[in-house]
């Protein structure tokens, strides 16, 4: 193993105590500290019940408070360890890091179609309860990974997010003549549904 990540048993009540349960917990002292809220690194590995009791000491303690997940698919049929997961059925998530939308995102970039990326969208947009999905367009950055996604892959091909000139990414600010343009995620994905709906109709915002 590794000495700085040690396996535990989640559902020891002593680590239960020490991680949530405790007035004086790492997940309470450190919302009343300041934090904004909690994201898990690789929800998978961790049991339902650690995580809805997580999310209940995070809500008691600050109901602004935010869970977030590390799910890389569709965290709303996700299956781990054969069990379909509960992610996103109100007691344990409240939105995970959305690696569906930057995976569409990244093959629309790089020459697919409008319509797959489309597609994808409202997929999430089905699958994903009402309460679930409206954080989820925009992909939060990754602490492992570069926060813009990878060049093309062919030589000299261009890279996804250039550089930008200060403001460039306000779209209430024109982008300088002869500059690329900022790519402002949620927006792309909000315009793209409601241009067209998934059947012809007209479609909403996100």
């Amino acid at each position: 193993g590794i000495s700085t990540l040690p396996n535990v048993r989640e559902d020891c009540e002593s680590y239960l105590d020490y991680i949530i349960e405790n007035e004086n917990s790492v997940v309470k002292r450190w919302l009343r500290a300041g934090a904004s809220g909690w994201r898990l690194d690789v929800a998978d590995e961790l049991p339902d019940s650690f995580i809805e009791k997580l999310r209940a000491a995070v809500e008691e303690t600050d109901p602004d408070a935010l869970v977030l997940g590390e799910v890389w698919e569709d965290a709303s049929n996700k299956i781990s360890y054969s069990q379909r997961r509960k992610y996103l059925l109100g007691r344990e998530l409240h939105g995970v890091m959305n690696y569906p939308f930057r995976n569409a995102l990244i093959v629309y970039l790089l020459g697919g179609g409008a319509e797959d990326f489309q597609e994808a969208m409202e997929t999430l947009r089905e699958n994903y309860p009402p309460a679930a999905f409206p954080g989820h367009p925009r992909y939060p950055p990754h602490p492992d990974r570069s926060e813009r996604p990878p060049p093309s892959g062919k030589p000299g091909g261009p890279v996804l997010f250039p550089p930008q000139p200060p403001g460039a990414g306000d779209l209430s600010q024109p982008s300088p003549a002869g500059s690329g343009s900022a790519l402002h995620l949620s927006r792309l994905s909000h315009d793209l549904l409601r241009r067209r709906g998934r059947h012809g109709g007209g479609g909403g915002p996100l």
